[in-house]
C-alpha cells in the first residue's frame, strides 16, 4: 500500500500574530503572479525520510502538516523541524 500524501504549509511573520503563508512566484509576459504555496510530498513507499530546506528571514515561523490518506487506511507521520539562525 502506498503511503499517504503529506502536505506542508509554512507561514512566517515579524510578530507571532500576523503570519503570512509562503508564496510561489510565476512570471509570464512581464507580469508576476503570486499563489499561496503548499509543499506536497507523495512518497512511493511506506517509510520515507526527506528534507525540505526553506530560507526564511522573518523572526517567527509556523509549520502546519497534514496527512491525506484513504478512508479506512491507517498511517502515521512523524515530523521533526530544525530551525537554525540568529533571529
Amino acid at each position: 500500500m502506498r503511503a499517504a500524501n503529506i502536505e506542508i504549509q509554512v507561514e512566517t511573520g515579524q510578530d507571532a500574530t500576523n503570519m503570512y503563508q509562503l508564496v510561489n512566484d510565476s512570471i509570464s509576459g512581464g507580469s508576476s503572479t503570486l499563489t499561496l504555496r503548499t509543499f506536497i510530498h507523495a512518497p512511493t513507499t511506506s517509510a520515507v525520510t526527506f528534507a525540505l530546506p526553506i530560507d526564511v528571514s522573518n523572526k517567527y515561523i509556523r509549520v502546519s502538516v497534514r496527512e491525506n490518506t484513504t478512508i479506512g487506511a491507517t498511517s502515521s507521520a512523524y515530523v521533526e523541524i530544525s530551525v537554525l539562525g540568529d533571529k
